[in-house]
Order: C-alpha cells, then structure tokens, then sequence
C-alpha cells in the first residue's frame, strides 16, 4: 500500500540510487532496477530529473521551473506535484519532509 506523498516547500527530493537513466533527444527514459519497469519523462521532467540527481528542496525546483519556463505558478505547482507524487509511487525518487 502506498502512502500519500505530503509535499511541502521544505521537502527534500532526490533520485535513488536503484535506477539508471539515459537521455534521449531531450528526454529522459528510466529503468527502475528492482522492479524492471521503464518510465519516459518529456524535456520538462527530464529538466526536473536531472536537477534532482543533488537533493533539492521542492522550493528550488519551482523556483528553477518559474525562470525557465513560461508557466503560471498554479499550473507550475499542480503540474510538478503530480509529477513528485508518481515519481514517489513508482519508487524512482525519494522525499524527505
């Protein structure tokens, strides 16, 4: 069962170590090791996923995202919310509150 992912601006997230990624022509495809599966994240996710190979606070990761790209703070935050939380449920990241 998993638990719901409690994101706050504090939160710590980073990418675990029992997984590798590749980019590909501005993406980026991940392989989970202990389960096999592999997951596709568009030029955005992959902006995100590399940003997260240091741990950084989900503060940061809007902030970077605002300046980067053309998108409204609402958008932004629902849209990298729910990116964090399937990352989380697929066990590809961790997240510290």
């Amino acid at each position: 069962m998993n638990i719901p992912v409690v994101l706050t601006s504090l939160s710590q997230i980073s990418a675990r170590p029992d997984q590798l990624s590749s980019d590909l022509d501005g993406e980026t495809i991940l392989l989970h090791m202990t389960s096999g599966l592999y997951y596709g994240l568009n030029d955005v996710g992959a902006k995100i996923w590399s940003l997260i190979q240091t741990p950084q606070t989900l503060a940061s990761l809007r902030e970077t995202l605002l300046s980067e790209y053309e998108v409204t703070s609402d958008v932004c935050d629902r849209e990298l919310n729910a990116l964090l939380t399937d990352l989380s449920a697929a066990e590809l990241i961790e997240i510290k509150s």
